[in-house]
Formats: C-alpha cells, sequence, structure tokens
C-alpha cells in the first residue's frame, strides 16, 4: 500500500469487516476516508460500506468509472455525490463527509463534489464494511489508510489524512 499497509482482497467472498458498536451514530454526521489503488475500474465495487438491514446507511464505492458517495437520511430519499476522474494503476486518497447539511467528496485532500442535502443518516444496524459487501461488490485493487469518524471531520483534518510518514 502506500504506507505499507495496504490489504487486497483476492477472492470474491473476501471482506474486512468491524462488528457494530454503540457509538456509530451519525447525528453529528460522518467522515470515512481511505487511499485507493484501483487495479480494474467497472461496476459496482465498494470501499466503504455501513450496513443497515437489506441496504445501506452509507457507502464509498466506485460506481464505474466515477468515486460515489450515497448516504441514506430518515425521512426522505437516499442522495449522493460523484467525481468522475480515478484512474487505474494509481494512489488515490479518497474523503468523505456528510455534516448533516451537506454531502462532500474529497479527492487528494481537495474538495471534488459537493451537494446540499439536509438531514440525518439513518443508524444502521449492520457492521462497517471495507473492501466487499454481502452482494459481492469487491473492490479490484489495493486499499490502505482506511479512517472512520462518527461526526464531520474538518476540511484541515481530511487535508491532513493526505500526508504520509517518511
Amino acid at each position: 500500500g502506500v504506507s505499507q499497509q495496504g490489504v487486497t482482497l483476492p477472492n470474491a467472498a473476501d471482506i474486512v469487516y468491524v462488528p457494530d458498536q454503540p457509538n456509530f451514530t451519525f447525528e453529528q454526521g460522518v467522515t470515512v476516508a481511505a487511499w485507493v489503488k484501483v487495479n480494474k475500474l467497472g461496476g459496482v465495487q465498494s470501499l466503504f460500506r455501513k450496513r443497515d438491514s437489506t441496504t445501506s446507511a452509507l457507502a464509498l464505492v466506485l460506481n464505474g468509472k466515477q468515486v460515489q458517495f450515497v448516504i441514506d437520511r430518515k425521512g426522505t430519499a437516499p442522495v449522493s455525490v460523484a467525481w468522475k476522474g480515478i484512474k487505474e494503476g494509481v494512489f488515490t486518497h479518497v474523503a468523505a463527509r456528510y455534516d448533516g447539511a451537506t454531502l462532500r467528496l474529497y479527492i487528494d485532500g481537495k474538495l471534488a463534489a459537493e451537494k446540499n442535502a439536509p438531514g440525518t443518516i439513518v443508524g444502521g444496524e449492520g457492521p462497517l464494511l471495507i473492501g466487499n459487501d454481502g452482494f459481492r461488490r469487491r473492490f479490484n485493487g489495493v486499499l490502505d489508510n482506511v479512517w472512520f469518524a462518527s461526526s464531520a471531520a474538518s476540511d484541515d483534518a481530511i487535508t491532513g489524512l493526505t500526508c504520509l510518514p517518511r
């Protein structure tokens, strides 16, 4: 990986997950981030997902040739924001943030897309899924320095996640 801590999931059923925790709530928003190196683009590939029954409370995915961040809000329709331009074979830092008002997607520490969407993300009673999900939408590449916070990180914090120790 980019910091020599990367993970690949070579088999269709491989998955990294974190069991649900009481503090995985989203009243304060959410931030997810990771260094990703795509081997092959195409289809839907899960980078990070928080399950909620048969759907997801939130998901950061590759969808075709774009990075997409999707949230499911209480009492209203899900909403997403996307950025086209991800390339195969290159490490790219991807971060997504929701603060209860605006969905934001960052590429290499810079704001790449945003959408106003007031609301609260549904709680989701399932685990955090990294690199794959129950429908085998496996990420074909390397994930490194995956980061999750049950709050909306600042722009400076997101920029700081792109820094690597040397």
